[in-house]
């Protein structure tokens, strides 16, 4: 499979402050700054990994792009009561819109740079999904930061804690840019048995789209076939190690 064309510059849809992606994605990053909106914009400009990004915004993963005659009336309805607040570095949200339907959030996430300047998620974050499927959602807390392709072009972003400063940015990610584009993607360990104090854990690859939770291109756990053990230790704490070889 070949990857992706980089998600940027991104072209503006006429009469909006709503842009495109070039790959033909189904989001749209909604300028909050409208009347400095210009024809294209740098996706560059919509991120910054330290302090408030030159051009803030929303990432709006959708069904469909609205064509221009629609657009308008999208963006309406994100700034809008109930829609999306003003954003002091760009956050992200789900939005099954529809002509006439309003905004219906599946959720968004509001981001801030913290004391640090690092940007963070500023307030727990639920996404919805039908009942009976398992809750999901993104901590208050978790530092944010883009991801790249090969050529150093963004290309998503990623949630996580990382350990040490200098720690390989590993955790929740979210593409921008080729087919899941808009699915939160992240590895995770299955439920199990436990035995004493310890149980083996099957590891899977989970992918969820709030839109499309029963497209199984698109919402999917696959189990990669790698196991491991999770001990527990005492007063909370537990040790996950690779199971040994049968």
């Amino acid at each position: 499979m070949s990857a992706p064309a980089p998600a940027g510059p991104l072209t503006r849809i006429p009469g909006t402050a709503l842009y495109t992606p070039a790959g033909g994605e189904k989001w749209a990053f909604l300028l909050w700054d409208a009347a400095g909106a210009k024809d294209s914009l740098p996706l560059r400009d919509t991120w910054a990994d330290r302090g408030a990004p030159a051009r803030p915004g929303w990432y709006v993963f959708l069904l469909a792009v609205p064509d221009a005659a629609h657009a308008a009336e999208l963006e309406k309805a994100l700034r809008g009561e109930g829609g999306l607040p003003a954003p002091a570095a760009s956050g992200w949200a789900w939005s099954a819109y529809a002509p006439g339907s309003g905004a219906e959030l599946r959720g968004k996430a509001t981001v801030e740079p913290d004391e640090e300047s690092d940007p963070v998620v500023a307030d727990d974050a639920p996404v919805v999904f039908p009942r009976g499927m398992p809750s999901f959602g993104f901590a208050r807390g978790l530092r944010v930061a883009a991801t790249h392709d090969g050529a150093g072009e963004m290309d998503g972003l990623v949630v996580t804690q990382p350990a040490l400063p200098d720690e390989p940015w590993v955790g929740i990610r979210i593409p921008l840019a080729g087919p899941r584009a808009g699915c939160v993607v992240f590895g995770a360990l299955l439920d199990s048995e436990v035995h004493g104090d310890r149980s083996v854990k099957q590891a899977a690859d989970v992918r969820l789209d709030p839109l499309r939770p029963f497209d199984p291109t698109r919402t999917r756990t696959t189990p990669t076939g790698a196991e491991y053990l999770l001990v527990a230790e005492g007063d909370g704490k537990y040790r996950l190690e690779p199971c040994p070889p049968p």
